[in-house]
């Protein structure tokens, strides 16, 4: 954040551009967290739940790629091409969904 701030600013002074550049920032951090098998939270979730935990990094890594391309295609790259935000997360959270229903596995009862 110390470099993206002013980095950003230094670029577009313009605040949505500054925040699209932060937001950048944290939802890479996050993507992070969910794909290491290092993390702490990982780490802890994995403990918690009693589960091998290299098992459930290999379950988290394919819904972190998936909302990560869903939202750098559907998300970043039009925000940064001007299109307002109340427009792209609507079209983020209906792509997800239908997404989710085509490609996600039922959970067997």
């Amino acid at each position: 954040m110390p470099l993206t701030i002013p980095f950003g600013w230094a670029i577009n002074p313009d605040m949505s551009f500054v925040i699209l550049c932060i937001s950048g920032v944290l939802t890479g951090a996050i993507f992070g967290d969910h794909c290491s098998p290092i993390s702490d939270t990982t780490i802890l979730s994995s403990m918690g739940s009693s589960c091998n935990h290299i098992a459930h990094v290999d379950t988290q890594i394919y819904y972190a790629i998936f909302v990560a391309i869903i939202t750098i295609v559907f998300g970043y790259i039009p925000a940064s091409l001007g299109i307002p935000w109340f427009i792209c997360i609507p079209i983020v959270i209906v792509v997800m969904f239908v997404g989710l229903r085509l490609l996600g596995e039922k959970v067997k009862e």
